[in-house]
């Protein structure tokens, strides 16, 4: 998909049915997460590969989740007013987000 924010429009929905089992940020995340990957090798390979690990399931599932508590991880040190700044403990529906998200996104791509 040309607009990685586009994939929101399909991870939205899942979290608005299931909203107690899924986690907003991360599923948010998660959707698109794969895309970070396709701007890391345009920038290395100057245009000549733009999809590799990500955009596989399992590829996506493995590397997504850490990826995806890294980055919640690292906008919590940012200098950030502290009402907004988000310490989730890792947790199943935390997991289970990251990992909808990244599939969800890896199925509309597909």
């Amino acid at each position: 998909m040309v607009f990685t924010f586009l994939h929101l429009g399909f991870a939205w929905p899942i979290y608005f049915r299931f909203r107690n089992k899924f986690d907003f940020v991360f599923l948010s995340i998660g959707a698109m997460l794969p895309d970070l990957e396709c701007l890391v090798l345009f920038l290395l390979t100057n245009g000549i590969s733009t999809r590799l690990v990500l955009h596989s399931f399992i590829g996506g599932i493995i590397l997504g989740i850490p990826i995806a508590l890294f980055t919640v991880w690292f906008a919590s040190r940012l200098p950030i007013p502290e009402q907004l700044k988000r310490k989730p403990e890792i947790n199943r529906k935390i997991i289970l987000s990251i990992v909808i998200g990244v599939l969800s996104h890896n199925l509309i791509d597909s």
